[in-house]
């Protein structure tokens, strides 16, 4: 094949990713505004991968999670409906594998969490920080935050920020 049409192609897919990467970032970031009395929401992210992975990308849970953050088949199909089809592909904008891109998988978490903490903002009580409520959404989806089950993971997240 021509070096020329290589180059070609190859721009072409990066305009197209550079694309897909705008449109998913404007649904997806900032992924929450939190008070400034909170510690930064990188520290929350990174508490969580440790919580989950202890750092290991290439991670799988018992129930078949993936990736630094422990996403699951439906997580990721939630992503996928907040965001819906991608302009760029006109499909799904992130797959199962992508829970191992460490890149992918922080925007998606992002964009679960914003979607969720936005959602429910108005139900949170004055006694739980916004932390608090994504680490448990995080922990066992949408309604995660109203489960006492969901309380002993938050612990692990919040003393795993204390000791950052």
């Amino acid at each position: 094949m021509n070096s020329t049409i290589v180059i070609l192609i190859c721009l072409v897919f990066f305009v197209l990713g550079v694309a897909l990467e705008r449109e998913v970032l404007h649904k997806c970031v900032p992924a929450y505004t939190f008070t400034n009395r909170e510690p930064e929401f990188d520290d929350f992210l990174r508490a969580i991968v440790w919580v989950e992975s202890k750092g290991n990308e290439i991670a799988i849970g018992a129930n078949g999670e993936r990736g630094l953050y422990q996403l699951s088949e439906i997580y990721i199909d939630d992503v996928n409906r907040i965001l819906g089809p991608s302009l760029a592909y006109g499909k799904d904008v992130y797959s199962y594998k992508g829970a191992f891109n460490p890149t992918y998988s922080k925007t998606m978490v992002k964009c679960y969490l914003k979607y969720y903490l936005d959602k429910f903002a108005k139900d949170k009580p004055e006694s739980m920080s916004s932390f608090e409520m994504a680490a448990r959404i995080h922990n066992d989806g949408p309604n995660g935050w109203k489960k006492d089950s969901t309380k002993p993971y938050w612990e692990k997240i919040k003393a795993r920020m204390e000791s950052q």
